[in-house]
């Protein structure tokens, strides 16, 4: 995929992160950086256990958005 399509999906996934976690995000662009480093994370997370490989377009909405959540989790349990 290539960064037009990574922007696409971190942007969705940044925005279904902040939708399950209830925190509003300042825009598209705070979204897109969410979901691509959740995506990095994620990614690296499930791959390191054996659970996820390469996979299609829903799978990498996923892991973007497990990995966005688990940011958002950390940044606010940090806050407290």
């Amino acid at each position: 995929m290539g960064w037009i399509g990574t922007i696409i999906i971190g942007a969705a996934a940044g925005w279904i992160a902040n939708n399950l976690m209830k925190k509003d995000a300042p825009g598209i662009l705070s979204n897109a950086l969410l979901g691509i480093a959740g995506a990095i994370m994620g990614s690296a997370l499930l791959h390191n256990i054996g659970l996820y490989s390469k996979g299609g377009l829903i799978a990498e909405l996923a892991v973007a958005t497990i990995g966005a959540v688990l940011i958002l989790y950390i940044t606010r349990w940090i806050k407290r």
